[in-house]
């Protein structure tokens, strides 16, 4: 996946959950994941599934 695919899916979990991801989290995963799909959409379950995004360093750390 590239940055643009992330922002995108990411955008479509917002919308969904109405919890939103900032650009800088979109590019920590991009950068942390490589990209690999399965990476990204974990740590978007886990980040949306625990509700605070302030989670999310610890999941890429």
């Amino acid at each position: 996946m590239n940055l643009k695919n992330i922002h995108d899916l990411y955008a479509q979990q917002t919308e969904e959950t109405n919890r939103p991801f900032t650009a800088q989290a979109v590019e920590k995963v991009y950068r942390e994941t490589a990209g690999e799909p399965w990476m990204v959409n974990r740590l978007g379950a886990i980040v949306v599934v625990n509700k605070n995004l302030r989670l999310f360093k610890y999941c890429v750390a």
